[in-house]
């Protein structure tokens, strides 16, 4: 195993290595007895990292849908010219689109009863919730821990800090898009089939 210096390493991490691609924190015998397991299991969560990802471009284009829908109705020609100048720009990111989306349905509550308060407020709270997941895998370190003997995410929030990335972690994940994918996708047909703004 060739051992990797990363200044990342936590001070409880005993050693760490990188065998095929994989990062290995504590690594000891029944590592490098499974380790054709454990490199199994890296490839299963690198497919998991890539649904999290398309799954987040999915709820995010929703957002655009539902912004160019909102202001200029079915006028697709504008939609295109407002996407590409403005909300495929790299400044405006998925936490700028779900603050537009919250300030929209504050400013239009009465004219959006097609969703109650208390499913906008979870849309809400789900939307900031799958973006802290998805910046997760987007930008941390996945890396199996010998001791503990399972896969974690590595990432900074603030400080850095790290969850287990296992079946309750895409599970979690899951949820929050098929409720969040059922309600924008309402949201949206509501607001392209109703002129919101006169």
């Amino acid at each position: 195993m060739k051992k990797n210096n990363r200044s990342a390493v936590s001070a409880k991490t005993v050693s760490e290595y990188n065998v095929g691609g994989v990062i290995i924190h504590n690594s000891n015998e029944k590592c490098s007895k499974n380790i054709k397991k454990i490199l199994e299991d890296y490839n299963k969560l690198n497919n998991r990292r890539s649904i999290i990802i398309a799954d987040s471009l999915d709820l995010e284009n929703s957002l655009n849908i539902c912004v160019c829908h909102l202001f200029f109705g079915k006028d697709y020609k504008r939609h295109g010219w407002f996407k590409g100048l403005i909300l495929e720009k790299e400044f405006f990111n998925f936490m700028l689109k779900r603050k537009l989306l919250s300030d929209i349905t504050d400013f239009f509550k009465d004219k959006l009863s097609v969703i109650s308060s208390d499913i906008f407020k979870q849309v809400r709270k789900d939307l900031n919730d799958l973006i802290l997941i998805r910046n997760k895998v987007a930008h941390g370190s996945i890396f199996y821990d010998g001791d503990r003997e399972a896969f974690y995410i590595e990432y900074y929030e603030g400080r850095k800090k790290e969850d287990k990335f296992d079946d309750s972690f895409m599970r979690s994940f899951k949820d929050k898009y098929t409720f969040l994918d059922k309600h924008l996708r309402k949201l949206n047909e509501y607001i392209r089939e109703n002129d919101i703004i006169k």
